[in-house]
């Protein structure tokens, strides 16, 4: 049986702040700060919150778009003839090498879906709903060329080309610009792992006090 981890110092020291200032903090929001502080803390798992979250969509499970996923999407999904099933096809197979792909490909994997067009357009708005970006790929990176973008990202922030393009999500990669645009306006530096959890963690502590300010 694997031993339960213990409270993290992060989560401890925010907890404490947290009651300093006077928020109520509840049973519920020491075991989620506590989980997303270990996020913070473990490699492993600050790699995989880069990916977002998956949702299911019948036996399939659509991810938030990779920058290859959303450049397939852009230059070849939205113009077939079911821009929906392409879009959830992009979000399935974003880790994939799918340049070439097109209409048979995806009509073949909608046909083999098991669940409904709309639990299949819910899924879709769930994933949407983890950045509420625009699902294209011209947000992040304005005029660049997708090779630009991926370049830029490595140069930044290290890794290689083919987990920028294929394993990290395009909202995250949006996120990461901002914050680095941020930390260069004050002078600092970040790390590409720690950003997203840091975000995530800060997210939840906001969440708490604004709960407290509005009663």
């Amino acid at each position: 049986m694997r031993e339960p981890r213990g409270l993290c110092d992060l989560a401890r020291h925010k907890l404490a702040a947290l009651r300093a200032a006077g928020c109520a903090v509840s049973d519920d929001d020491v075991v989620r700060l506590n989980a997303l502080a270990w996020e913070i803390e473990t490699p492993s798992n600050r790699r995989e919150l880069s990916r977002g979250r998956p949702v299911a969509a019948g036996s399939y499970w659509l991810w938030p778009l990779t920058i290859a996923g959303a450049h397939w999407f852009e230059s070849v999904g939205c113009a077939l003839p079911m821009p929906d099933a392409a879009l959830a096809y992009a979000m399935a197979h974003g880790r994939d090498d799918i340049a070439t792909h097109g209409w048979a490909e995806v009509k073949r994997w909608y046909h083999g879906l098991t669940c409904t067009h709309a639990e299949l357009l819910l899924a879709i708005a769930e994933v949407e709903e983890q950045d509420a970006r625009d699902p294209t790929p011209d947000r992040a990176r304005g005029d660049m060329t997708l090779g630009r973008l991926v370049a830029m990202m490595q140069a930044q922030h290290g890794g290689d080309a083919e987990t920028w393009e294929r394993y990290v999500s395009l909202g995250y990669v949006c996120d990461l610009i901002d914050t680095s645009v941020q930390q260069q306006s004050a002078g600092g530096g970040g790390n590409v792992w720690r950003d997203r959890a840091n975000y995530v963690f800060a997210c939840a502590c906001r969440e708490i006090e604004r709960r407290e300010r509005h009663g």
